[in-house]
């Protein structure tokens, strides 16, 4: 799947930061990971945003990850 790739990729990015001693927000992780999405996770990338804007901490990263994933197993059911 290219939704795992896409997490594993920045699971590989989050651990590299950690790694190096780097503190790094939660709010900056969920910005960066909805930033890098597909065209196709667009809509849901905006209304994140637009959740976060009123309240940045509104979100962490380890929920954005699982409804990435129920999201893109919702697409692969839908083909």
């Amino acid at each position: 799947d290219s939704m795992d790739m896409f997490l594993t990729k920045f699971k590989d990015l989050k651990e590299h930061l950690i790694s190096t001693d780097k503190m790094i927000a939660n709010s900056s992780l969920v910005y960066t990971a909805l930033n890098g999405l597909l065209d196709s996770y667009q809509s849901l990338a905006s209304t994140f945003h637009l959740m976060m804007k009123g309240n940045p901490k509104a979100l962490l990263i380890n929920e954005l990850v699982f409804v990435l994933l129920q999201e893109a197993q919702s697409m692969c059911v839908a083909d």
